[in-house]
């Protein structure tokens, strides 16, 4: 009964009083254990998906539960991290999402706030799809080749997960874009990722300053 309705992002120190056995970083708040926790159900479609919640920030320590069921723990407060909670979903009832996080006090050089104090979503992605936080772009040759008119060579590299009971070919693209302008586009034509796994597609292409 004790639940308050809020809106994220939200910090939970704001609300707290000040204490003098609190310290200068954390603007003599204490932090410590706050709860957040949503219900919802779904539609009999989302069966076709798999579903990530993505946090661009939580702090501190943060546990994530889904329907009872411990799904993640993440310990650093200033990363985004996702989590793959299909598994624990009920598709046919009620869902709760549970999360904790704990901001013990000393923890910060600087003002952290406490809680979700960065936007948490839930996406809804075919069973082939890109691996979340998956997807690296290195530009290898970019101090010696920056003023060459050969250009800088930019390599794409992102894990592609098939959790279909069949393999699928696919074309994979990369495109660079600068203010609205698609400065180069490559791709890989038939691209094969095979059943219940998981392939790295790499695209390269170059960029002339």
């Amino acid at each position: 009964t004790n639940w308050s309705n809020i809106t994220l992002p939200h910090d939970y120190s704001l609300i707290q009083e000040y204490s003098k056995s609190g310290e200068a970083e954390s603007g003599y708040k204490l932090g410590g254990v706050g709860w957040y926790r949503k219900s919802f159900t779904l539609d009999e479609s989302a069966k076709d998906s798999t579903i990530y919640l993505n946090f661009d920030g939580s702090y501190m320590l943060t546990t994530v539960f889904v329907n009872g069921k411990k799904v993640a723990f993440h310990t650093y407060g200033y990363t985004p991290f996702t989590v793959d909670i299909t598994s624990a979903l009920n598709f046919e009832g009620n869902n709760v999402i549970a999360i904790r996080t704990d901001n013990p006090i000393p923890s910060s050089r600087w003002y952290s706030g406490s809680g979700i104090y960065r936007d948490l979503s839930i996406e809804f992605l075919p069973k082939t799809h890109f691996v979340k936080i998956e997807i690296k772009i290195k530009t290898p040759n970019l101090q010696t080749a920056y003023n060459a008119d050969s250009g800088v060579n930019v390599n794409v590299i992102a894990k592609i997960q098939n959790e279909t009971s069949a393999s699928k070919t696919l074309k994979v693209v990369a495109k660079l874009v600068s203010s609205n302008s698609v400065i180069n586009e490559e791709s890989l034509q038939n691209f094969t990722v095979e059943a219940n796994s998981t392939s790295e597609a790499t695209i390269n292409m170059s960029v002339v300053k």
